[in-house]
């Protein structure tokens, strides 16, 4: 096939406009090879990963632009130079984030760039000794006791029932924000022993083959799951779209409507689904009215609550890992590490024992 005139940017989905290299000859059929690898690239990586990766591509083609290098011409010294410089305001993770991106834009071309190559590797190995791989900073935990204060505090509006039901699912369950905010009304089924929740799709579960989830009942009708989504359940089924003789739309009607769902001023389901940021919002708001501080409480806290309290309460990490669909040891084994310090600790067998001889 003969060469076509195409323009000099690509616009692809994960990264943005994207620059062809001169030296590349771009048919028409090459330009749709190209396409067709961008949007299963797209596909393959998660919204917060896909926005993450846009932002690295476009300060990296800027920081090319600003020296006057190629950004796809695959040379691992230019790339290490960037890190290099990046290095020194930013911690070691979010270079090696950066460095993924660039390599992931250059196979979208099919373009070969070596990530181990020796002058990126030096790069990275004396980022790190320099400023030391300081552990990734954990969220607070929601453990039980402070999970009791938030679902009491949240009042008895609809936003306040949407809000427990948020959290006692989002904790029984371990769930991302992400996995919170895209459940759907099937997703969860009540039975008498708990709740029965159906995670679709999660962060390392990206080809969507799903897990289930029980989430055991409580005597205490504050922290009863069950309760709790009985009641939102009920508010939910109000759909705006039923009001006045409008149809239910086919996700209403089938029960894939998103479970949790931005309110009116008035307190009626509009069906939109919420951000992610709304359960971090919903955490803070409600530890907040529990006279609780919110710092250090994010999105995460939940899943973190339900691996620290479980392994108090004596849970095996198999069992935790099991909950909150962890596949690698050393990741659960950091949810838990606070609460294995504090049940290792020597000084705990010096506790409350006199001194002798005033010693």
């Amino acid at each position: 096939m003969t060469d076509t005139s195409l323009p000099a940017v690509l616009e692809t989905e994960i990264f943005g406009p994207v620059s062809i290299p001169g030296s590349m000859a771009m048919t028409t059929e090459l330009a749709a090879v190209v396409e067709r690898a961008a949007e299963l690239s797209r596909q393959s990586r998660a919204p917060n990963t896909r926005r993450a990766y846009r932002s690295a591509w476009k300060q990296y083609a800027a920081w090319c632009a600003r020296f006057g290098f190629e950004p796809l011409g695959a040379d691992p010294a230019i790339v290490a130079l960037h890190l290099s410089d990046i290095s020194k305001r930013l911690a070691v993770s979010t270079v090696q984030l950066r460095l993924a991106a660039i390599i992931s834009a250059h196979r979208l071309l099919g373009l070969q760039l070596d990530g181990r190559h020796h002058a990126i590797a030096s790069v990275l190995g004396g980022a790190i000794r320099e400023k030391g791989k300081a552990p990734t900073r954990q969220a607070k935990p929601v453990r039980t006791s402070v999970l009791h204060r938030l679902a009491a505090a949240c009042p008895d509006t609809h936003v306040g029932i949407r809000d427990r039901a948020m959290l006692l699912l989002g904790f029984g369950a371990a769930c991302r924000r992400s996995e919170l905010v895209a459940l759907r009304i099937n997703d969860v089924r009540l039975e008498e022993r708990g709740a029965i929740v159906t995670i679709r799709r999660s962060k390392t579960d990206q080809a969507g083959e799903g897990a289930v989830v029980a989430i055991h009942g409580s005597d205490d009708p504050i922290d009863d799951v069950r309760v709790a989504l009985a009641e939102w359940l009920a508010i939910r089924g109000r759909s705006t779209h039923a009001r006045r003789g409008v149809p239910l739309s086919d996700d209403e009607r089938a029960g894939e409507a998103h479970l949790f769902c931005a309110l009116s001023k008035t307190g009626r389901p509009l069906g939109r689904k919420l951000s992610d940021y709304a359960v971090v919002r919903m955490i803070k708001e409600a530890a907040l009215r529990a006279n609780i501080d919110p710092e250090g409480y994010s999105g995460h806290s939940l899943r973190s609550g339900l691996a620290t309290s479980a392994s108090a309460d004596g849970a095996s990490l198999a069992e935790i890992m099991d909950q909150g669909r962890w596949r690698s040891v050393d990741m659960a084994k950091r949810y838990v590490r606070d609460e294995e310090v504090w049940k290792n600790a020597a000084s705990k067998a010096l506790v409350g024992r006199r001194t002798k001889d005033g010693e």
